[in-house]
């Protein structure tokens, strides 16, 4: 059984409702001084450098490699649903990385909700985050190092190695 599909049917398990955001290691929707998504985002990237755009669409079931470089240590993708039903958000860094450590933050352009997830499982450095996409949403996808979001000290966190990234369509059946 894959590690997604057990992810699903952990959270299943546990009585969670897989809707618009429900699934992650934390929730983050206060927003309502009217700030552009943009603008949002910025603000609330644990005060680091702004993201990277790459000006990259993600295509459902692709996936997309990337690095992680001093001075542009956050990566903003995007991503429109064509369709609606449950997609994974994952982003995966090599495992046993000294200082990469897989993270994504998820942006619902719309409605200005974010929601993230850090790495859970250190032996695959892969992390996750699923949603059920509603056709025509977009969402920005931020990626970084979970090690960016643990500064001490106001001290940066050195961030430098390879991950990719997908969107990936996730069959779900409720029992």
């Amino acid at each position: 059984m894959s590690s997604l599909l057990r992810s699903v049917l952990h959270t299943a398990a546990l009585g969670l409702t897989l809707s618009t955001f429900a699934f992650g290691c934390g929730v983050d929707t206060e927003d309502d001084d009217g700030d552009s998504t943009e603008d949002a985002v910025r603000r609330d990237q644990d005060s680091l450098d702004r993201p990277t755009d790459t000006k990259i669409d993600l295509e459902p079931g692709l996936w997309h490699d990337n690095k992680l470089v001093p001075g542009e240590g956050w990566h903003v993708y995007h991503f429109t649903a064509r369709t609606e039903g449950y997609v994974a958000f994952q982003m995966q860094a090599p495992p046993g990385h000294p200082n990469l450590w897989s993270y994504i933050r998820l942006v619902d352009k719309e409605n200005n909700n974010q929601i993230w997830a850090g790495v859970g499982n250190k032996k695959t450095n892969l992390c996750d985050i699923i949603v059920y996409a509603e056709a025509g949403k977009k969402y920005d996808v931020i990626v970084t190092s979970q090690e960016n979001s643990l500064l001490v000290g106001n001290q940066r966190q050195y961030t430098d190695g390879p991950y990719t990234i997908a969107v990936s369509p996730v069959d779900v059946e409720f029992p």
